[in-house]
């Protein structure tokens, strides 16, 4: 085993280069864009800050009179975890092995990689 000597120079500062610049006006021209079809509108925060504030001072004092109901439905909860987390260990195991290179020749992992993909990209599947 080799020890690395430190070096005694700080890494230099990135340079500011024309494609780099090119890109952030970029980013910066389509949060522009999207301003308006995003519907953002920052002053209605404050306008209905009296909203937030209601809300907020709901949840005090604390009202602790359903909580058998509220302990039933934590565990309910805690089950649906439980069953969620076996279900997902069923399909992603067998899928995961689908998906490997040295297990399984290209025509059945490439096709199963795409579904894959495809399951990232849209988070509802």
């Amino acid at each position: 085993m080799t020890l690395a000597v430190p070096s005694s120079r700080s890494p230099a500062a990135p340079r500011s280069s024309l494609p780099v610049l090119l890109v952030w006006a970029f980013v910066l021209a389509l949060l522009v864009m999207s301003w308006r079809g995003a519907d953002m509108r920052p002053l209605d925060l404050l306008r209905d800050s009296g909203n937030m504030a209601q809300f907020a001072a709901d949840f005090f004092p604390p009202n602790f009179r359903d909580w058998r109901m509220y302990l039933d439905e934590m565990v309910v909860t805690v089950q649906i975890a439980v069953w969620g987390t076996f279900l997902a260990i069923v399909v992603a195991v067998p899928l995961g092995l689908l998906c490997s290179s040295n297990m399984v020749p290209a025509w059945v992992y490439q096709p199963m990689r795409r579904l894959m993909d495809a399951c990232r990209a849209i988070n509802e599947m």
